[in-house]
């Protein structure tokens, strides 16, 4: 639900895409005015705002697939403080030891189907921690179709490869995971290319920490 104003400046309660629609929207745009090289990176942009929107009315807090939940916050309502920080820092080497995004140009044999490619990122005990990724899908000159040719997973891997986090959904150009850090160290993100029909595409990454007693009450709700 979105509180607004209305006629005579009048406060309205509406829920739906029509009223969180404009607010992503305009999120987007304000990611982009702080960081402008995300305008040639929208696969991007997306796994930002996903990974950052931290705060869920209805539980799951993240999205699931394919499980008869009604996921009615999707990822999650926006936080853009999360997502500006997050914004701000585009990564370029495999490694992060602060909450930041990536870009991967990905081609027929990078990865190949079947393979997969890594980043790393460093976080400590108790923090909770998204991960998001996104991709082009291929939508027709009209608009009028709209097909996933390259599927990608997610699978986030804790220190020395301990603990295992998955998003493998087949029907979306996104995946993102949600866990509670179990012990400080370096996890790996890996990124599988699960099949593909297209010579090339583009990879967001995105992923953020936050302290676990700052959002205590969000996670300890999903086990009442």
């Amino acid at each position: 639900e979105v509180t607004a104003l209305g006629m005579g400046n009048e406060p309205f309660i509406l829920d739906g895409t029509s009223m969180a629609a404009p607010q992503v929207a305009g999120l987007a745009a304000l990611l982009v005015d702080c960081n402008p090289i995300l305008w040639i990176w929208p696969e991007a942009l997306k796994p930002i705002i996903m990974a950052s929107a931290v705060h869920s009315i209805e539980p799951p807090s993240v999205m699931q697939f394919d499980d008869g939940v009604d996921d009615k916050d999707g990822a999650g309502a926006i936080d853009a403080a999360m997502a500006l920080t997050t914004a701000e820092n585009r990564e370029t080497a495999d490694e992060s030891y602060i909450p930041c995004w990536w870009g991967v140009s990905i081609t027929t044999t990078n990865p190949p189907v079947g393979g997969a490619l890594n980043r790393y990122f460093h976080v400590a005990a108790g923090g909770r921690v998204r991960v998001a990724i996104s991709w082009f899908s291929n939508a027709s000159s009209d608009y009028s179709s709209d097909s996933l040719d390259t599927d990608l997973d997610l699978r986030v891997f804790g220190p020395d490869d301990q603990g295992l986090w998955r998003s493998l959904s087949i029907s979306n150009n996104y995946e993102i995971v949600e866990f509670v850090a179990p012990t400080s160290g370096r996890y790996r993100i890996e990124v599988k290319k699960y099949s593909a029909s297209e010579n090339e595409n583009s990879l967001g990454i995105a992923w953020v920490s936050l302290r676990w007693d700052i959002y205590l009450p969000l996670i300890m709700r999903e086990y009442e």
